[in-house]
């Protein structure tokens, strides 16, 4: 049994998904009030760990913890970003 999976088997696979859409969208609106003045960074850290929590979710439920396969595209597109600021 992984880290996530009692979680994802509590409250299952659709849930799981719709609550990481619904943390993600958290997030854009603390960042929004963060520019604006209405938010600190300690609000602006708890949306993060929230999405974080669900990030790691998704890569349980998606089988994708250990895959090289997510490895390799992640570090990809940083070497990418990367490049795009040497530019």
């Amino acid at each position: 049994m992984t880290k996530y999976d009692k979680v994802i088997k509590k409250y299952g696979s659709m849930t799981q998904i719709l609550q990481t859409m619904e943390e993600c969208g958290e997030l854009v609106v603390v960042l929004n009030h963060y520019l604006r003045g209405r938010a600190d960074v300690k609000a602006v850290m708890k949306e993060l760990v929230d999405v974080q929590i669900m990030i790691d979710q998704m890569k349980e439920l998606f089988d994708l913890m250990d895959a090289t396969m997510f490895s390799t595209s992640y570090n990809k597109r940083v070497r990418e970003l990367m490049e795009e600021c040497d530019d």
